[in-house]
């Protein structure tokens, strides 16, 4: 019997069986040889025994072999018509049998279906890219806006963005807000009470190629002082055309237009002058009453009647650096070059000036800015106390920095130096610090 190491192998079990095949066919060959032997000797035998006397010494009885064949039918095995060397080895070892129960059940091997990619509705029509929700808790329990105005901040929000694809390829981003803010003053000094804000933004931004694109900006408040009784509304717009130079630097080039009403009683004083943002407006600066103050917005003239509107038109011009990856730096210049109103005394032109610098900071979630600001306005009627044309300044510095703390809370401080001026000899320039410490929570 023969043995073959591996008795599992496939391809060793049919080398097995082909051995057996050639092994078989073997022996009956030699089994053939011997019965023509034995043939030719029967009947040669009558010959010998006519040829001489018989001697029962000299004839020694025929004995035929016995012998144990197993057959193995061949059909069972398959052989390989190109035998290998492997093959000629497999014939010289010695095999012994197999049984059935030594043979495990090999589990046959089934092609893995094809996965048919799926595709989301927004890769097929490659138009709605993803619309992200975005709703916010920010609490501001220490704040100041100066003049030891004392606050605590309370300002939920809502954000919607998305990103769309149009027909012809352009690339099209839009995103709006809503914040609802609510300033409980501790200090309860002059008017001040208790503020509140409805905030509305909204913007879209068209990428019409690689080099050329067009942003929108617009945002929209409603405020209310429940102390001087009084509603003020204003909106800001901005159409910016950009231009990317290079993957480092994008100029904007635009037209702006800010809009202001005191819907709700006459501006009777403001620490930092007439309002041109609606950051003016936040910081509670402007006094409201029914009667007449010498010093409207800290200089000499009549006070702002109720309804007083404005509008001061401006072309705005901006360059963005990417000096490296964590490194940011922005130049602005807007030009107010006329002013609409129904009240001349608010007409003016003049200038802003805006430098910042943003930088990620070498660790996980940290990121920090400073900015610098210059307004510089010429009013078109307004009049100091002495006769003389009325020209007032601002200077903004102000430090920000956010720490991301986990993937909803980061901490938030924001510091702002502001200093204001006037031309007229009789004022004095007006500083004030301001600060803001709290944290957002996002959902």
């Amino acid at each position: 019997m023969l043995f073959i190491k591996n008795a599992l192998d496939p391809r060793r079990r049919a080398m097995l069986h082909a051995v057996h095949y050639r092994k078989g066919y073997k022996i009956m060959g030699n089994l053939k040889k011997q019965q023509s032997t034995l043939l030719a000797a029967l009947l040669l035998t009558p010959s010998l025994l006519m040829a001489q006397p018989i001697e029962e010494s000299q004839l020694p009885p025929v004995t035929v072999p016995e012998m144990e064949i197993e057959i193995i039918d061949p059909t069972q095995a398959e052989v390989d018509p190109f035998p290998t060397d492997t093959d000629q080895t497999q014939q010289n070892q010695i095999i012994t049998p197999i049984f059935s129960e030594d043979i495990k059940a090999v589990e046959p091997v089934v092609a893995p279906e094809k996965v048919e990619k799926v595709e989301s509705p927004a890769e097929e029509d490659d138009t709605l890219k993803n619309v992200t929700i975005s709703p916010a808790l920010t609490l501001q329990p220490i704040a100041t806006m100066g003049e030891n105005a004392f606050f605590f901040e309370f300002n939920p929000s809502l954000g919607i963005s998305t990103n769309v694809k149009t027909g012809n390829g352009q690339k099209v981003s839009l995103n709006g807000s809503y914040g609802f803010i609510l300033d409980e003053f501790l200090s309860k000094k002059d008017s001040n009470s208790r503020y509140f804000e409805h905030a509305v933004s909204g913007g879209m931004g068209i990428a019409w190629n690689d080099v050329i694109s067009t942003d929108i900006s617009g945002s929209f408040g409603y405020y209310i002082n429940l102390g001087a009784e009084s509603h003020e509304v204003d909106s800001a717009n901005k159409i910016l055309v950009g231009f990317q130079i290079n993957p480092m630097i994008k100029a904007q080039i635009g037209y702006g237009l800010y809009y202001y009403n005191n819907v709700g009683g006459n501006i009777t004083r403001s620490t930092f002058g007439l309002p041109s943002d609606s950051d003016d407006i936040f910081v509670n600066n402007i006094a409201f009453g029914d009667s007449s103050f010498s010093d409207p917005f800290g200089f000499s003239g009549a006070p702002i009647s109720s309804d007083t509107w404005f509008a001061n038109h401006s072309v705005n011009t901006k360059a963005s650096i990417k000096a490296t990856k964590t490194t940011g730096f922005s130049l602005g210049y807007d030009y107010v070059f006329a002013t609409g109103t129904n009240n001349q005394d608010t007409a003016w032109t003049g200038h802003w000036i805006v430098a910042g610098v943003s930088q990620t900071m070498p660790w996980k979630g940290g990121s920090a800015g400073l900015t610098s600001q210059l307004r510089i306005r010429g009013y078109n009627s307004a009049t100091n106390g002495d006769g003389s044309s009325k020209t007032d300044w601002r200077s903004r510095t102000w430090f920000t920095y956010s720490q991301q703390i986990n993937k909803f809370i980061s901490a938030d401080l924001w510091y702002r130096l502001q200093v204001t001026g006037v031309n007229d000899p009789a004022e004095q320039s007006k500083a004030i610090n301001q600060l803001r410490i709290g944290m957002t929570v996002g959902f």
